[in-house]
């Protein structure tokens, strides 16, 4: 389950083809015709300063994305804000490349959003829809983005069977908090617990306004693939008992036609 961090950090240019959140497969591009542009208040007042620079340039975007999958074709919408990029190209389409300005994109809102990784069929749907949920936060909201990969933690522990209350020594029910339940998810998988645990103190960090940057949040993305792809797939697991049979046999364990 990789993560592209070039797909989901910085101003674009151009737009990157984001994996599909439909099929998963395709990748997601923009349908030309559909993209429109128009300056801001700002770039309007701007222009009209002495000293304004090019540079300064600001603009609203809006466009559509299709997935190239001739099976799929979804379509999702995107808008956000432009800014002026310093490229060097063919400019005048003289085969010289000059330094020039080009419109880069910052995205503010993909829906639906792409997924930051492919994600196994075996991942239980409550889990999946929260991560969705979460990347369609991330580029305008990296503290909500953040608090929706805690509360997957929170669903992913109940189906691997984490207690989520407790009898107390008062004879009374105690609901178990999540930092509790990830310390006894550590007796079954201490590595993943570990991870779970770093994304959850990312998670707490979301409910301070301004305190998380989108770095933080694809490092949560990145944890939290790990430990699904770990949990539901096992590729590890399966490459590591693959590499021993190997061994003992030394060479494949049967002959593939």
């Amino acid at each position: 389950m990789a993560l592209n961090r070039a797909e989901w950090l910085g101003t674009f240019y151009p737009l990157p083809g984001w994996l599909c959140p439909a099929c998963e497969q395709g990748h997601l591009r923009l349908i030309d015709k559909t993209l429109a542009k128009a300056d801001t208040a700002a770039t309007l007042r701007g222009r009209k300063h002495p000293d304004w620079e090019h540079e300064w340039d600001q603009q609203r975007f809006s466009g559509l994305l299709q997935c190239d999958n001739a099976q799929c074709k979804e379509v999702c919408c995107i808008s956000g804000t432009t800014s002026q990029v310093e490229v060097y190209e063919d400019c005048c389409e003289d085969g010289i490349e000059r330094q020039c300005f080009v419109d880069g994109y910052d995205v503010r809102y993909i829906y639906p959003s792409p997924l930051p990784f492919r994600m196994s069929q075996k991942v239980p749907k409550e889990i999946a829809d929260l991560l969705r949920r979460s990347t369609e936060l991330y580029w305008a909201d990296p503290e909500g983005a953040a608090n929706k990969l805690r509360q997957a933690i929170e669903v992913l522990l109940t189906e691997q069977g984490v207690r989520r209350t407790i009898i107390n020594r008062q004879h009374r029910r105690q609901t178990l908090n999540l930092h509790s339940r990830i310390v006894e998810y550590k007796g079954k998988q201490s590595e993943a617990a570990d991870l779970l645990l770093a994304v959850k103190w990312i998670g707490n960090e979301g409910s301070h306004a301004g305190s998380l940057k989108h770095e933080d949040v694809l490092d949560g993305y990145e944890m939290l693939g790990h430990v699904l792809d770990d949990v539901y797939e096992r590729t590890r697991t399966r490459l590591a008992n693959l590499a021993k049979s190997i061994n003992r046999n030394k060479g494949p364990t049967k002959k593939r036609r």
